[in-house]
Order: structure tokens, then sequence, then C-alpha cells
């Protein structure tokens, strides 16, 4: 399994129109399989994560109780038990969105969006 920090993307501070427009399978997400999130621990925040819902985020399914050896109560939450997926999707769809509007394919991109909805 590929290390979380292998699979965070950082930002380069580089932008062209040319840039292909890449749309994502799971817009709560984006791809990755797990979200992170910071939560209140006793006196300091901690950051969390817990998996997505879709495809990708089963390879970070984690229940310490079913383990045969060595049981534990650590796991990896799936999303839906910290917060409204939806509003999640809704927010990346929107960031997506502007990072997105002014690149050549991007209303091809809207296309392929409809098309998966149905």
């Amino acid at each position: 399994m590929e290390s979380l920090e292998g699979l965070i993307k950082r930002p380069t501070g580089k932008k062209t129109e040319d840039e292909v427009v890449k749309v994502p399978n799971c817009f709560i997400c984006m791809d990755k399989g797990f979200i992170l999130y910071q939560e209140l621990v006793e006196w300091y925040t901690a950051e969390k994560v817990a998996r997505c819902t879709c495809e990708k985020g089963n390879e970070y399914r984690y229940e310490g109780q079913e383990c045969t050896k060595n049981k534990s109560n650590y796991r990896i939450p799936v999303i839906t038990e910290i917060m409204d997926p939806v509003e999640i999707a809704q927010s990346n769809y929107a960031k997506w969105y502007e990072r997105n509007k002014n690149k050549k394919g991007f209303q091809e991109a809207l296309e392929e969006i409809k098309m998966r909805k149905g």
C-alpha cells in the first residue's frame, strides 16, 4: 500500500490553459481514496483520516477487531461516520470547476460528468 504522503499532490504554482482537464471519478476524495480532517482531541487538534465510500476507498479499509492475530481497537472509519460526503463533494466540485473552467476541454469534461450521472 502506498503511503498517504505519497498520494498527496502539492500545488506547483504553474497554471496553463493547455493543461488537460482531468475529471475525477470521485468528487468526495478526488480519487485519493481517503479524506483528511481535523478533530479536537483533548487540548490539541489532531489530523485524522477517513476512507472514502468509492472503490479506491476500499484500499484503505482497516478494522482492527477483524484481525485474526493481534486484534486492536484501531480502525479507519468511513467518511459517512464523520461528516456529510455530499457537502465534501459539492465543495470539491466547486474548487475543481474554478481550477479548470478556463482550460481547453472543459466543456467536454462537463459533458462527461453529465453522462456519468445518467
